[in-house]
């Protein structure tokens, strides 16, 4: 399976095509069960939907194309002339595929368009593989939380803060 064998769409692209998706419970139980498939864990659906329903909160969802099922996402949001990457996820039978690469462009590409000014994110140092591809995607670490994630009673991890700049200041 490569890349022409799913496709990325937005919360509007989803409305226009008439999916199920496009509905927030609908959608909140999948970003629920794509992150539980991805990190073991998961937010509620009802914490999904109630994120969904946030201010600039916006949605791209990676769909295999033989099936119409969900395999993916990326869930960001609008803060003035800065977005924020909130998660992205692929289903663990999809990952080293290119599917959150895809996601990731995707995300950069409507962001560019928009002509916001910067995307933030943060993400785990000890997760390689996403650092790995938000470094091959032009993001740098500007600030780091010092023990920030839980591991266990005597592990914790730093979380890093990486952004990605579209326009110059």
């Amino acid at each position: 399976m490569n890349v022409s064998d799913w496709q990325v769409l937005d919360r509007q692209q989803l409305r226009k095509t008439g999916s199920d998706l496009a509905q927030d419970s609908i959608l909140a139980d999948h970003l629920a069960r794509i992150q539980h498939d991805a990190s073991g864990s998961s937010w509620s659906p009802e914490s999904w939907e109630q994120t969904l329903g946030g201010k600039g909160v916006n949605v791209s969802m990676a769909i295999e194309i033989d099936t119409n099922s969900p395999i993916g996402f990326v869930c960001y949001r609008q803060m003035f002339d800065e977005f924020e990457i909130y998660y992205i996820a692929t289903v663990r039978k999809f990952r080293r595929r290119g599917v959150a690469r895809l996601l990731l462009e995707k995300c950069i590409e409507f962001l560019t368009s928009n002509k916001t000014g910067s995307i933030r994110l943060e993400v785990a140092a000890d997760n390689d593989a996403a650092l790995n591809l938000y470094l091959k995607c032009g993001f740098s670490e500007y600030s780091r939380r010092k023990n920030y994630y839980y591991r266990s009673p005597d592990q914790r991890c730093d979380a890093i803060e990486m952004q990605y700049c579209l326009t110059s200041n």
